[in-house]
């Protein structure tokens, strides 16, 4: 695979995911793309998406994502596959450039007059002007609620508060850690790592006999202290069989 085809699938990938996601920051896009194509029956991982961002748009060195993978962001796009992709954009082979540049500056020769041009252009850059503004607003608006709004930890979740509120342990609020990070309860059969081995629970040792498991990275809500990822040692050690939950035997059934 052409790894200039698949930079371009990728950047589209997330631009097109944008518009679904009130962040547009990399893990709350990653996050809508995994459970996107979970409802799809296509399972790809959180870190598969991030891996990709990390790669093709940050320029960081990552390994470059499978066949199946690539694939299925194709599938994202509305295209069969990766090579239905490659053709229906007309990509050269050889210096692996799009050509649709090439027939876009075809196009703008035919136009008739100069007056056409730009008066398409005039109305392209007023179009663009607007869209802008109207995302100023929005964004204007949304950190105006954050400026308002704090948060605090609950038993298991985070929740709003006003910030002139009297609780204990008040935060500032951060829709990332609002949404994605929770405490949660597991039993042998919880997916704890990624098609690559990476972890997706951490976990806080109240105790010798005592572990606390979580959705997401960070630090822990009451402690202050930095959460570890999950090993196989930590599951074998304190995940038991089973629990007194009905879900419990229900999920090693399956």
């Amino acid at each position: 695979m052409d790894e200039k085809i698949i930079e371009q699938i990728v950047k589209e990938m997330f631009e097109k995911a944008k518009p679904n996601c009130t962040s547009h920051k990399k893990n709350a896009l990653s996050t809508y793309l995994e459970d996107y194509f979970e409802q799809q029956n296509n399972r790809l991982s959180y870190r598969t998406f991030t891996r990709a961002y990390e790669k093709y748009i940050e320029g960081k060195e990552q390994s470059s994502p499978s066949v199946q993978s690539v694939n299925f962001f194709s599938n994202y796009l509305g295209y069969e596959s990766y090579l239905d992709y490659r053709e229906k954009n007309d990509f050269q082979k050889v210096k692996g450039r799009p050509r649709p540049i090439e027939r876009i500056l075809k196009w703008l020769k035919l136009w008739s007059g100069y007056k056409k041009f730009l008066l398409i252009g005039g109305l392209i850059l007023s179009l663009g002007f607007s869209v802008l503004m109207v995302k100023k607003d929005f964004f204007l608006h949304r950190n105006a609620i954050e400026d308002t709004t704090c948060m605090v930890w609950k038993s298991s979740v985070y929740e709003r508060i006003p910030c002139d509120s009297i609780e204990i342990g008040i935060q500032p609020f951060d829709y990332e850690k609002l949404k994605y990070f929770k405490k949660i309860k597991v039993n042998p059969a919880y997916p704890f790592f990624d098609e690559y081995g990476n972890a997706r629970v951490w976990y806080y040792k109240l105790n010798k006999k005592t572990v606390e498991f979580f959705s997401a990275p960070g630090v822990h809500p009451i402690s202050g202290k930095t959460l570890k990822a999950v090993t196989p040692y930590i599951i074998e050690k304190y995940v038991p069989i089973h629990d007194i939950s009905k879900d419990s035997f229900d999920s090693l059934q399956q």
